[in-house]
């Protein structure tokens, strides 16, 4: 799931759901979007445009382990809530993590419609193996998060700002800033190495 940036809080994740893979990783190393993942996101973008003004509502955990808020989002002008309608029209899976569970049993409902209906990627994906399906198990796994190797990162490890950003921007989308590199969340690791140009 790619996170969503507001602009009062930065990259979060949205509660509950997984949508397939476009910009992880694997991706940027070569591999393919995951099934219906360039469809998940023009539909998300769709729903809410840059710009779109949001009402949040946290749940009893409001961040992850990798630094990035968790949030449930709603679209202010009509009341949209982005986690249900991704679920609904089958743009994403149902991903419970405890304890963020509050509108789990509603999640499940909303995927059993959507899968039923053949709607987004029920239909599309239908038979194929995709790899956001095996990524979107019911809880957290031990094995699940950055490599251990590259997560000792520090902004000493790096020669410029541009290696920085581009490792950053490379684990961020999937990982949150699990290194510690951007400190006041702007986007911009290791802003000592922009400013020693």
């Amino acid at each position: 799931m790619r996170p969503v940036k507001l602009a009062f809080a930065g990259r979060c994740r949205l509660i509950g759901v997984n949508t397939p893979e476009t910009v992880a990783p694997r991706q940027k190393a070569g591999e393919p979007p995951d099934c219906y993942g360039p469809e998940a996101s023009a539909f998300t973008k769709g729903l809410f445009p840059p710009g779109t003004k949001v009402k949040v509502e946290l749940d009893a955990e409001p961040v992850d382990k990798y630094g990035r808020q968790l949030v449930y989002l709603y679209r202010s002008k009509d009341g949209l809530f982005l986690n249900a309608e991704l679920v609904k029209q089958g743009a994403a899976r149902r991903y419970k993590v405890a304890p963020n569970v509050k509108y789990d049993a509603k999640f499940v409902e909303l995927e059993k419609d959507a899968k039923a209906a053949g709607r987004g990627l029920w239909g599309a994906c239908a038979g194929k193996s995709t790899p956001s399906a095996a990524a979107a198990p019911a809880a957290p796994t031990a094995s699940a998060g950055p490599p251990q190797d590259i997560k000792k990162k520090t902004c000493k490890d790096f020669a410029s700002y541009e290696e920085a950003k581009a490792w950053f921007d490379q684990y961020f989308p999937q990982y949150g800033d699990f290194a510690g590199l951007d400190g006041d969340k702007d986007g911009k690791p290791c802003e000592r190495l922009l400013k020693a140009k």
